[in-house]
């Protein structure tokens, strides 16, 4: 979410701006997703202290047998997570 609201911080004046998240829960897994408004992504160096949240995201995802992905189209940062909520016990 910080990630969404800074892209949107860093629009044009003028550029409409969005946020919008979306939460169901689908037999034993919960899906997320977060769409925004933003620039293009760069490949640029993060910060310090910046840049782990896609890693960390990743990293939860498959703890909780799941996935993580993101893609950008048409000013559109999407972004969407999915866990399941009672993982097996037997692994």
């Amino acid at each position: 979410m910080d990630n969404a609201i800074h892209a949107c911080e860093t629009l044009p004046i003028g550029t409409p701006r969005s946020v919008t998240v979306f939460a169901k829960q689908h037999g034993d897994y919960l899906h997320v997703k977060v769409l925004n408004t933003s620039l293009p992504p760069t490949e640029k160096a993060p910060a310090s202290g910046h840049g782990y949240g896609q890693k960390i995201l990743t990293d939860i995802a498959s703890l909780y047998h799941g996935e993580f992905f993101t893609e950008f189209t048409d000013g559109i940062y999407k972004s969407a997570i999915s866990l399941q909520l009672s993982p097996d016990s037997g692994q």
